[in-house]
């Protein structure tokens, strides 16, 4: 489950268009962002130029078709925008007996009942109408976030792309609208072991990856402020960074863009760019210094030349532009106030304090809770579409404007101050924390399971036991739950029957290992009452407008307004709003009422988060005490998450008890469970490393026994085979369809993957 967008990065794909089919081996991917922005397309780093232009040559693959474009932009500021576009190579003189259809699953019969022929029929909704297709015991199905799939994982209203050769799918791939297969990690650079050509990152929220380059990075040093792409490969559990994108690089590519558009004519777009170089710059300059206090030696004293090194060239480009000093965040809590210097001290964990000066006329933000990030920033540097005061902000936004009098110890604030004079003129009050964007994927996961939301679309009562179909808008899938005689079917304070339901709206809380009825509530007639589910993600206990703000499914900031006629309940007893906490999961039983004052809660029915699930491949493991370490985990979504792991953690490897000490990067957590909230785990269960990488030459090609020597880097050998369980893929330049009878003595492996109990080859990427 995605967590939400820090802000919106402008972003478009101009082509291909979504829903194409693709006759040719080779095809473009172009569109279009900011000149700072790093961006990916399928793990390809794809440098903008400086009116944000990209693109990229894509060469098919004929192991994967369907197949999806991952376009993905992000900035060092924190902002971060993904497409995800699904194709078929199909028709053409290339594909000449194959078709391609994209649409949802209207009907699939099960896996066991099939038709007359034995084999279960596909029925997909497309836009130029219904397509029926038979499916056979090798159809292939695929599934992000699903390393094997098959037509059982598949349910109606699914949105799929299948690959048809007369009449029959030949493969099936589940859209989606989120990347699964390539991210971006953005942090600094910790370590970069050239030996075995790997390098560590850690992000400002202290996730750590260990991954090898597919590149050689030159000329990258500790301390540097870089945005990797990564691509993971589920069969393998490879984790391999593709390109590196430093902050220094997007600087200069927004300064080369300034340049630019001063020669061409002075316009609007100069101090939109230059606003863009203060922000890049003082995000740069926040997370190295933060990096700098963080880092313990002798990897501090690196920190602290990349800061010195950092802040010299931004301080000269900015003066070039004339468009202010160097400038750096700073959140925390105030712990000293001095009225007549009028001085503050701010601290946060794990950070030196500051003091800031604040100057006679400096603008102070009470800001509402889930202020968007976009507008925190636009108001801190002072600017807008018409350089708007605090006032018009609070007027728009919420909150209100206050003074430097009204400022309290513990407040918690945000602000920009000059790096060189310790000044600042905007300072924002928070109002209250909020939940950690690392958490919220997986809080989201615990919030949908056995949840549903949505239509009634058809009803079985005659079968045994009865079922209802739902279009559930919390999974959008169609699932089909059954009723039993302890399900409890409601409309308002009345019982309703099974037979009384189609069509009718309903929220239902249901068993997942059963997909049994628990309870449903149908809304009464005239019911104008909305539905919100997701998580507290942060909330004032005053009432005011927006002093509660629920993550929702779709990874949306809500806000709403409880009141003092809101019915409050968690884990099933009546509470105050002093006792809701972030990160509670909002069941779907409860329901808003909109008024011009906002969404007004009727009813919030909360569950406080218990453990949950976790499986992932170690990427990190730091030891914080003689009796605690952490782990950072990259799941099957790719999401990154740091796990705690203490004396009472109970740890199993293999069957058998295991300590803190054998833990390592590469072992697969293939099962546990952990606290969502503090990420302590209670339980962890650790498989070998599924893979691990090699890099070198190959010197033999065994025909016999399918299989390869490799000589690595540094001098050794190993054979693997080329033939086994998991196919092995090959990426060679040129080849849409490379496969093992291209492979060549002396070719160069890039880097290749194996599994090392079986010694079975699972990736290679030759040159």
């Amino acid at each position: 489950m995605p967590s939400p967008d820090a802000a919106a990065l402008d972003l478009q794909v101009i082509t291909p268009l979504e829903n194409a089919l693709i006759t040719e081996e080779t095809f473009t991917v172009a569109g279009v962002t900011r000149p700072d922005a790093t961006v990916s397309v399928n793990g390809i780093l794809a440098a903008p130029d400086l009116q944000g232009n990209f693109a990229v040559e894509l060469t098919l693959s004929s192991e994967d078709n369907p197949f999806s474009i991952e376009v993905i932009a992000s900035s060092i500021t924190g902002e971060n925008r993904s497409i995800v576009l699904t194709q078929i190579a199909a028709g053409g003189l290339l594909f000449p007996d194959s078709e391609g259809y994209f649409g949802a699953i209207s009907h699939i019969a099960s896996e066991d009942s099939g038709s007359a022929s034995g084999e279960p029929d596909l029925i997909l909704a497309t836009g130029t109408g219904p397509v029926k297709l038979t499916i056979t015991a090798d159809t292939i199905v695929r599934i992000p976030g699903l390393a094997s799939a098959s037509v059982g994982n598949l349910l109606g209203g699914d949105p799929v792309a299948v690959l048809v050769t007369q009449g029959r799918a030949v493969s099936i791939l589940a859209r989606d609208t989120q990347p699964h297969r390539t991210s971006h990690f953005s942090g600094i650079a910790t370590a970069i072991d050239t030996e075995s050509g790997t390098v560590s990152i850690q992000s400002p929220g202290g996730e750590i990856i260990k991954a090898p380059w597919l590149s050689e990075p030159l000329e990258l040093m500790p301390g540097t402020m870089v945005t990797a792409i990564i691509e993971h490969d589920l069969a393998s559990g490879s984790l391999i960074i593709t390109g590196l994108d430093t902050a220094k690089t997007g600087l200069e590519r927004l300064a080369m863009a300034i340049e630019k558009a001063e020669a061409e004519q002075p316009s609007r777009s100069i101090d939109e760019l230059k606003q863009r170089l203060l922000s890049h710059s003082a995000a740069r300059l926040t997370v190295v210094g933060e990096a700098a206090d963080r880092l313990a030696a002798p990897l501090h004293n690196r920190g602290l030349q990349q800061l010195a090194f950092s802040l010299q060239s931004i301080r000269e480009t900015l003066s070039r532009f004339d468009a202010g000093e160097p400038q750096r965040d700073y959140a925390g809590i105030v712990t000293s106030i001095n009225l007549d210097l009028q001085v503050i001290t701010v601290e946060q964990p794990g950070l030196k304090p500051v003091d800031v000066s604040v100057a006679s006329d400096a603008r102070f933000w009470r800001a509402p809770v889930g202020l968007p990030p976009t507008i925190a920033e636009s108001w801190l540097r002072g600017d807008g579409d018409t350089h708007r005061d605090t006032q018009s902000y609070a007027n728009e936004f919420g909150g209100r404007e206050t003074g430097f009098r009204q400022l309290d110890l513990a407040n918690r604030v945000r602000l920009r101050y000059g790096f060189d004079t310790g000044n600042t003129t905007r300072v924002l009050v928070l109002p209250a924390a909020s939940l950690q964007n690392s958490k919220i994927g997986v809080l989201l996961d615990l919030s949908a399971t056995g949840a549903a939301i949505g239509m009634i679309t058809s009803v079985d009562k005659d079968s045994q036991p009865p079922a209802v179909r739902v279009q559930d808008e919390i999974s959008g899938r169609t699932l089909t739950l059954t009723v039993s005689p302890d399900s409890e079917l409601m409309e308002g304070p009345d019982s309703i029957s099974v037979s009384a339901l189609t069509g009718a709206s309903v929220d239902v809380s249901y068993d997942p290992d059963t997909m049994s009825v628990l309870r449903l509530n149908s809304s009464p007639p005239g019911d104008v009452r909305e539905r919100v589910h997701g998580v507290v993600h942060s909330m004032v206990s005053k009432v005011a407008p927006g002093n509660l703000i629920v993550v929702t499914n779709t990874g949306d900031l809500r806000p709403l307004n409880h009141t003092r006629d809101t019915m409050i309940f968690r884990d099933g007893r009546r509470v105050t709003i002093s006792q809701v906490r972030i990160g509670d999961l909002v069941q779907p039983d409860s329901y808003v009422l909109a008024g011009n004052g906002g969404d007004n809660l009727m009813a919030l029915n909360l569950k406080s988060p218990k453990s949950a699930p976790v499986s992932g491949t170690i990427r990190w493991v730091r030891n914080i005490s003689d009796s605690q370490s952490v782990i950072t985990l990259t799941t099957n979504w790719l999401d990154t998450i740091n796990i705690l792991v203490d004396g009472d953690t109970h740890l199993i490897h293999e069957g058998s008890p295991m300590t803190v000490d054998e833990f390592a990067v590469g072992q697969r957590v293939v099962g546990g469970e952990f606290d969502p909230i503090s990420g302590l785990a209670s339980k962890l269960v650790i498989g070998t490393p599924e893979s691990v990488h090699i890099r070198g030459q190959i010197t033999s090609v065994g025909l016999s026994d399918h299989s390869i020597e490799i000589t690595s880097d540094s001098g050794e050998r190993i054979r693997l085979f080329v033939s086994g369980p998991v196919p092995l893929k090959i990426a060679l330049p040129g080849l849409f369809d490379a496969n093992v009878r291209d492979l060549r003595v002396g070719q160069i492996v890039r880097i290749g993957f194996y599994n090392p109990a079986t010694k079975h080859a699972l990736l290679l990427v030759l040159n």
